[in-house]
């Protein structure tokens, strides 16, 4: 039987090994630059011993002012924007390569439920749709993969999608494959993929 101060013991060794590694990291993207240096800079005792008083309640934790925050790191909503805005550019230019990066971009951002709900808003979801039937099979790929991201456990936004008529194609490249020969249908899901 293990006592629960070892496996405190051993949670303190894996947080200072932690801590040592990042310390010795070379951060190079400006948000993890400053964690590093709030690390280095850090004075664990003190660290250690508001922890401790925070969960003993002799202490509340300190409340950081959500526009302060936003400034220094962006508000997801302003991340989201960002990415429609390097769709609708992309969606203009029709670059294959431009259009592939801001979909997956653009995935990238709405794996968040709440980002998923507002891509309509912020007018990203109808260049997404148009881009399932682009003649890149690349970027029909891209495309379903971020259609398929924001429908995900998101009704609202699986409504907003049938409501707009874009069920038969999200469904035509099924259809196509189990209407064929099994080696046609091979043949297409590998042209849809590619």
């Amino acid at each position: 039987r293990v006592s629960s101060q070892l496996v405190l013991d051993d949670i303190a060794d894996e947080f200072e090994e932690t801590v040592d590694n990042v310390a010795k990291s070379e951060p190079t993207d400006p948000y993890t630059k400053m964690l590093q240096w709030g690390v280095d800079n850090m004075d664990r005792a003190s660290v250690a011993e508001q922890a401790k008083a925070i969960r003993e309640g002799r202490m509340k934790p300190k409340q950081f002012d959500k526009d302060v925050m936003d400034l220094i790191f962006g508000s997801k909503i302003n991340f989201l924007q960002k990415a429609v805005d390097e769709l609708n550019k992309a969606h203009k230019s029709n670059i294959e390569e431009d259009l592939v990066a801001a979909l997956e971009q653009l995935e990238e951002q709405i794996t968040d439920i709440d980002n998923a709900g507002d891509l309509d808003t912020l007018g990203g979801l109808r260049p997404t749709l148009d881009l399932l039937v682009h003649a890149s099979g690349r970027v029909r790929q891209a495309a379903f993969w971020v259609v398929g991201s924001t429908v995900q456990s998101n009704p609202k936004m699986q409504d907003l999608v049938f409501s707009l008529g874009a069920l038969p194609t999200i469904l035509a490249p099924i259809q196509a494959a189990a209407d064929a020969s099994p080696a046609t249908a091979a043949a297409a899901a590998a042209a849809a993929a590619a």
